[in-house]
């Protein structure tokens, strides 16, 4: 981070390196500072740097900077170390971009920093003046947690449509250690034809800087140009130790926490769609559960699941009279039941765009907060349709629907297995399709559908892909998507399908030449 933070508001000069013909140098800033730096994570969450010393790439720093005007021909400025740490007085060497004299120097862990240049005194001599320091207490802000209007994230690059505006925001800088502390935002973002700098000031013991406010930027739509990246760099400061010593220069000891990220220009990139939904009808038999499998990525996600029965009578269909819903864990334990549903559940079946259950009903519905995967059981002691729903109840960037499953017995005409689901947002989204029968026979399920085959309709009942027998050069995309492999050769199903965002589809899995067994379907998001 630079550590020329600015704090006109306090009445200190700041000005950017130069160089003035025949002027006298001028220094403007001193500091040490001790910075963790992090990078942006796909899950649009802040994560640690990765260590590269090839690069220069560290996730713990200490840098040491002298700034101001026509510094290039003075002495080269010194420093000093604590004598607890690597000790000693060193020279800081002149970067000829920023017009300063600088030291940076970075290390793998906290540890190895903390060991070489611990809590203490340090100086910085230059052009005849001499600055102490006390950096010590540890004083690091919070991580920033920038949050972004728009994009897609992928390896820590967030791509951008060009036609569309974008905000970036800082996030809050949490609290301040000690009182007297000094809190400090700077927001940078630089490219082709873009230079931006937002910051934002705090300091508790004047009335007027009670916090820290985040600082917040938003680029109109034409900012960012296709093909093109940006640079974009978010530091929080605290000031351990903050006074005089170089005449109306500022010279202060900072504790940093910096992200930094990577913004390309890149309309196919940023198109965002998402697994959102996932319904399977199916005609029951007393006692034998339909299997609903859903797999929620990058953290957790609140889910609703229900199981229609008596609300199907409204559509014209028979449907069982009392469903029971049961939810299971990937380890296989039961996190939540119901028979029944709140009444407080009407308006969020509204707002998720669910049909509504009479007051009253025996239909069933559950809520639950879940990470990783889970199956939900739903059976009934009589005959009849059930339509067993899955809802993403906030579908959009982080945690997700990443697989959906369903698992029944195939028979023949409307006793098909028919499972439905909705891609939403923007763009398109790639998904693997799969009608699993032969291999359900590894795991142990009698009875399975020998020759499974499946067709997908859209929304407005056209056909949009079918498959009978899958393609041995699948299998590089079942390792991608975390899918059980398939025996080579099998009479298992599988399709990569490539569909338009905002529409319902429903795959409908038979068996071939009218045969009937226990299939499995399923649809994965492919990254």
């Amino acid at each position: 981070m630079n550590l020329r933070i600015g704090m006109a508001a306090l009445a200190v000069a700041v000005a950017a390196g130069v160089e003035r013909a025949g002027a006298a140098p001028e220094i403007y800033f001193v500091g040490v500072e001790k910075e963790r730096n992090y990078v942006m994570a796909d899950s649009g969450l802040p994560g640690a740097a990765l260590y590269s010393a090839a690069d220069e790439s560290y996730p713990f720093r200490l840098n040491v900077s002298v700034e101001g005007a026509d510094l290039s021909g003075i002495a080269a400025p010194t420093w000093t170390i604590p004598a607890s740490g690597t000790g000693g007085t060193a020279a800081l060497a002149f970067d000829t971009t920023q017009l300063a004299w600088k030291k940076q120097v970075g290390f793998a862990t906290q540890a190895a920093l903390d060991a070489a240049y611990p809590d203490g005194t340090y100086a910085v001599t230059a052009n005849g003046l001499t600055r102490t320091f006390a950096l010590e207490g540890d004083l690091y802000p919070n991580a920033p947690a920038a949050t972004v209007s728009g994009g897609r994230w992928a390896n820590g690059v967030l791509s951008v449509n060009p036609a569309q505006a974008l905000t970036i925001n800082s996030g809050q800088f949490a609290a301040f250690a000690t009182a007297g502390e000094v809190g400090h935002i700077l927001m940078t973002v630089n490219g082709e034809g873009v230079a931006v700098s937002e910051e934002s000031f705090s300091n508790p013991s004047f009335a007027n800087y009670l916090h820290t406010d985040a600082v917040e930027h938003t680029f109109p739509a034409g900012t960012f140009v296709e093909g093109k990246t940006y640079q974009v760099e978010i530091g929080f400061n605290s000031a351990a130790d903050f006074g005089t010593g170089y005449g109306s220069a500022t010279a202060v000891a900072l504790y940093t926490s910096s992200l930094r990220f990577l913004i390309r220009g890149d309309a196919a990139g940023a198109a965002t769609s998402y697994l959102s939904n996932l319904s399977v009808r199916a005609a029951m038999t007393p006692d034998q559960p339909v299997i609903t499998g859903f797999v929620v990525g990058g953290g957790s996600k609140p889910v609703l699941v229900r199981a229609a029965g008596p609300a199907l009578a409204k559509f014209g269909v028979p449907g069982v009279s009392d469903p029971l819903l049961k939810l299971y864990d990937a380890a296989g334990t039961q996190v939540a039941e119901n028979q029944g549903w709140p009444s407080d559940y009407g308006t969020i079946f509204e707002a998720l765009g669910a049909f509504p259950f009479a007051p009253g009903s025996k239909d069933a519905a559950l809520r639950h907060a879940v990470a990783g995967a889970y199956t939900a059981h739903a059976s009934a002691s009589d005959s009849g349709v059930m339509l067993v729903e899955v809802y993403d109840e906030a579908p959009g960037p982080g945690a997700g629907l990443t697989n959906i499953s369903a698992r029944y017995h195939v028979g023949l005409g409307n006793n098909i297995l028919i499972a439905g689901f909705v891609v939403v947002g923007t763009g398109t989204k790639q998904v693997l399709i799969r009608g699993i029968g032969p291999k359900l026979g590894d795991f142990g399920v009698t009875g399975a559908l020998a020759d499974p085959q499946f067709a997908v309709f859209d929304d407005q009942g056209t056909l949009v892909a079918e498959n009978d027998n899958w393609n041995d050069a699948l299998g590089a995309t079942f390792t991608q998507v975390g899918a059980f492999a398939l025996t080579p050769g099998s009479k298992d199903a599988a399709l990569l399908v490539t569909l338009p965002a905002g529409k319902a589809y429903t795959v409908q899995v038979s068996g071939v030449g009218l045969t009937t067994g226990e299939a499995l379907m399923e649809v994965y998001a492919v990254p």
